[in-house]
């Protein structure tokens, strides 16, 4: 993860996960991927996820 970004803390619904990405819930109730390589998954607790991204990114995929 880039240190330029402003990064954000959130919490969002775990729907699947790969190698390389992880499928949430947005507030739009769609799915969206969002590649591991650009989160931090702080913890998780059964199908929910606290991760650190990129503000950017987080707005890009509808989950702030």
């Amino acid at each position: 993860m880039k240190k330029d970004h402003n990064i954000l803390e959130i919490s969002c619904q775990k729907k699947f996960e790969t190698e390389k990405a992880i499928l949430v819930l947005n507030l739009k109730d769609r799915e969206v991927w969002i590649p591991k390589s650009q989160i931090q998954i702080d913890s998780e607790k059964s199908d929910v996820i606290d991760i650190q991204i990129p503000e950017w990114l987080a707005v890009e995929k509808d989950l702030i």
